[in-house]
């Protein structure tokens, strides 16, 4: 019997031991791995999260893209104005750091010493628009996680065309009685008709500039 519990004895001893030993090998292989990769955290990324070092210069690559710069909701792809209107080309980003915004006219850098433009919180104001401003103006936000841009097409007419925004083979002409002008133009309005709101809206500037 003291032989048999002997055996047992060394077997729970030799257990222990090799399982010490186990765990001091173990924990010795994670600290060179640690070592000789440096030390690193989980960064979201568009395929899951990655396992990315410390002082990795791929950082900006699996930054979470929520980072990048992105548009607050819809801006307009057109603006038509009337010469001598003041007009404001607005675009807002999100993003982290907040983005840089720059614009072109026509693919070419915008020359701010010209008095007509002024550049007020990332937008484009025109205190008094030309026919020469027309053109498509692209504003780019970036920030060190990347970029976006988006265009908006200008159109300027001159101040004598008063029907400038009945574009050419857009409408046809018709003869409305008189009597039934005012339920004309109220079909119109009620069917959110947005070319015409469009040119009521210029046919009103110009007549309140030429009554004023």
């Amino acid at each position: 019997n003291f032989r048999l519990i002997m055996i047992i004895t060394g077997s729970i001893v030799g257990g222990l031991l090799l399982l010490v030993f186990m765990i001091t090998l173990t924990v010795i292989l994670l600290t060179l791995l640690n070592q000789s990769i440096g030390p690193r955290f989980a960064v979201k990324g568009e395929e899951g999260y990655l396992l990315v070092p410390l002082d990795s210069s791929d950082y900006s690559e699996t930054t979470p893209t929520s980072n990048r710069p992105s548009i607050i909701g819809k801006p307009p792809t057109e603006v038509h104005a009337i010469e001598g209107q003041e007009v404001v080309l607005k675009v807002r980003f999100h993003g982290d750091p907040t983005p840089k915004l720059s614009w072109k006219q026509d693919g070419e850098e915008i020359d701010w010493e010209n008095c007509s433009f002024m550049l007020k919180n990332g937008a484009i104001v025109f205190p008094y628009v030309e026919v020469a401003h027309s053109g498509e103006y692209e504003v780019t936000g970036s920030n060190d996680n990347g970029s976006e841009s988006v265009s908006i097409v200008l159109t300027v007419y001159p101040e004598t065309d008063l029907m400038a925004p009945l574009k050419e083979g857009v409408i046809s002409s018709v003869r409305i009685p008189l009597e039934e002008f005012g339920q004309y133009v109220n079909n119109l309005r009620n069917n959110n008709n947005k070319l015409f709101r469009e040119q009521f809206k210029v046919l009103y500037q110009c007549y309140t500039r030429m009554t004023n």
